[in-house]
């Protein structure tokens, strides 16, 4: 069927964009500090990509139509494959590949705030070697990195 040659095609323009934000997540990972440089780069094409991504997705519930949460479960591997013709274990084998894709891509990110603590990391130390200024290193000593937020001691 026609409608199963273009959610194929949508999902293989998926599939090659999911491959590119991989590629540009690879080259963030990185705890020098002259990775901050490529790690906002890629944050802003990763953003680009995000975008691309909505609006294939987008597309594909548009083409499903009246079908999609058949067709949805289909792609999303949430059925039986034995139980589905040809056209649909394609569909099932390409939704397959693009959820291995988000899997590693998941995989990388976590690794990627590790990178970016790293970075931090360093950075804070390196304020704190070169700080004269008393104000800003009791800032410094009174943010609770671990969370995130401002902790004052004295309440």
């Amino acid at each position: 069927m026609r409608k199963y040659k273009e959610l194929m095609e949508l999902l293989a323009e998926k599939k090659e964009i999911l491959t590119t934000y991989e590629r540009v997540t690879d080259g963030m990972l990185g705890d020098s500090l002259e990775a901050v440089d490529a790690i906002l780069t890629g944050m802003q094409k990763r953003q680009e990509l995000i975008g691309e991504t909505d609006l294939l997705d987008a597309h594909i519930r548009q083409l499903c139509g009246l079908e999609e949460a058949r067709l949805s479960g289909i792609i999303k591997n949430r059925c039986d494959y034995a139980g589905l013709s040809d056209e649909e274990q394609e569909l099932f084998r390409a939704g397959q590949e693009i959820l291995g894709i988000l899997c590693r891509i998941r995989e990388k990110d976590q690794a990627l705030a590790v990178c970016m603590n790293k970075i931090r990391e360093k950075l804070q130390e390196k304020i704190r070697q070169s700080n004269t200024n008393t104000k800003f290193a009791g800032y410094l000593n009174r943010n609770d990195t671990s969370t995130g937020v401002l902790y004052d001691k004295k309440r």
